[in-house]
């Protein structure tokens, strides 16, 4: 398979609502929620319907991490600047998903920290992950027909 140019791959840890929207990494190689909002306009090359997907199944992550009192993690998101990288061979939606020119994988990192080192509850932690989820990847966007490929069967 083709892999996108120099540069053309764009990797992020977000953190979420619990942390600073704006600071900015220090790591080229991975960037943070400044990165991002700045790099990525702090939305997700998604559809609606590829978001509404990608939450649906985040739910049920958070879900599970919070009944077992476990905080601290953060979205790892790969985004490829490049129509030739496509899923194949990956995961499908929701944590891959192609669009237009480029390809974006997701992923839940937990750095398994004990709850008792963070002033932040499971629950508020998890709930403020789901309301930057919702806003990095809304299911309301304006679609014009240009960004889907339709195909008729006979």
């Amino acid at each position: 398979e083709k892999v996108p140019a120099d540069g053309a791959v764009r990797r992020y840890d977000l953190k979420g609502k619990s942390r600073k929207q704006t600071k900015k990494s220090k790591n080229p190689y991975v960037g943070i929620n400044g990165d991002f909002a700045e790099q990525q306009q702090n939305e997700l090359p998604m559809r609606n319907w590829q978001c509404k997907s990608f939450l649906k199944y985040l739910r049920a992550d958070l879900s599970w991490l919070e009944s077992h009192d476990l905080t601290e993690y953060s979205f790892f998101v790969e985004v490829a600047a490049s129509s030739s990288v496509g899923c194949s061979g990956l995961p499908k939606v929701p944590l891959c998903n192609a669009c237009l020119e480029d390809t974006t994988t997701l992923a839940i990192v937990d750095y398994f920290k004990d709850k008792t080192f963070t002033s932040t509850s499971p629950k508020k932690f998890s709930a403020q992950m789901l309301e930057f989820a919702q806003q990095v990847c809304p299911t309301d966007q304006k679609e014009g027909m240009e960004t889907w490929q339709v195909v008729l069967i006979i």
